[in-house]
């Protein structure tokens, strides 16, 4: 009876050895586990972070062009209004001229009837 408790109680140690050793690798590999997922979450917050400062910078440099958008547009706008103003000044002239030049053909036909009239 005596062999059999030790036979059972030597049984029982080497249970309980091999358990230890099975909580000592799960353990291990729990703890590598983990340190691989904080490596990658470390790795996945700095991309997180450098894509962060892109799109800042991008949204930097869109606020750029759109800026230099409202200036282009501004200046083609104001382009736009002078050559309209250019148009319209040259057909007022054109009709100025017209009319100077009707004008002149008139005083010309009088200038050559009294003429006419100074010869006879």
């Amino acid at each position: 009876m005596k062999n059999e408790l030790e036979q059972k109680e030597a049984e029982t140690r080497r249970l309980l050895y091999s358990m230890e050793e099975q909580r000592t690798g799960f353990e291990a590999e729990l703890k590598k586990v983990q340190d691989e997922r904080a490596q990658t979450v470390s790795q996945q917050l700095r991309q997180l972070n450098a894509q962060k400062s892109t799109i800042a910078q991008l949204e930097e440099q869109l606020g750029a062009k759109n800026a230099e958008i409202d200036i282009y547009k501004q200046d083609f706008d104001s382009e736009r209004k002078d050559r309209e103003n250019a148009h319209s000044k040259v057909a007022e002239l054109e009709v100025n001229v017209m009319e100077l030049t009707a004008r002149l053909a008139d005083k010309e036909t009088e200038l050559a009837e009294a003429r006419k009239e100074l010869k006879s």
